[in-house]
């Protein structure tokens, strides 16, 4: 489903992706809009699920798992379900995306090192063919979505 955001929720969704720590009297402050009315505002958009949660962003090389890989997986669809709950399973997994083309699903993974990488290879080849990319360097990852009003 999709929603029709006015002027005011796009500013408050904006607001809180720079800042989702902040209080609701500074992000009524910042929207032009009293505490309870933000309040209200943003009770709406989690109950539409269009505020999904609020997360910590972790760097994970300064935790031991630096090297972030792509897989690709090729996947018979009557393995789909235990392949997705394969993945859920392992630590390494952070993106589970199916996809069109010669292989099922794209595998977004953080590793330690290349025997953890070999690990999480021989878990998901089970299910059929894979292909890796391991990321040289990332240059951009936006973190927030645009918004705007209808």
């Amino acid at each position: 489903m999709v929603f029709n955001l006015d002027e005011k929720d796009c500013l408050i969704l904006s607001h809180l992706q720079q800042d989702a720590r902040q209080s609701f009297a500074a992000l009524g402050r910042q929207v032009g809009m009293s505490v309870p009315a933000v309040t209200e505002r943003v009770r709406r958009l989690e109950d539409r699920g269009i505020i999904q949660g609020y997360r910590v962003t972790i760097d994970e090389a300064k935790l031991g798992r630096g090297q972030t890989v792509f897989i690709q997986a090729k996947v018979p669809s009557p393995q789909y379900t235990q392949f997705i709950q394969q993945c859920e399973q392992l630590d390494s997994v952070r993106e589970a995306h199916h996809v069109t083309g010669d292989y099922a699903f794209f595998i977004k993974a953080v590793v330690a090192d290349m025997l953890e990488l070999e690990g999480l290879i021989g878990q998901l080849s089970r299910f059929g063919a894979t292909h890796s990319t391991l990321v040289m360097s990332t240059r951009y990852v936006a973190d927030t979505v645009p918004v705007q009003s209808e």
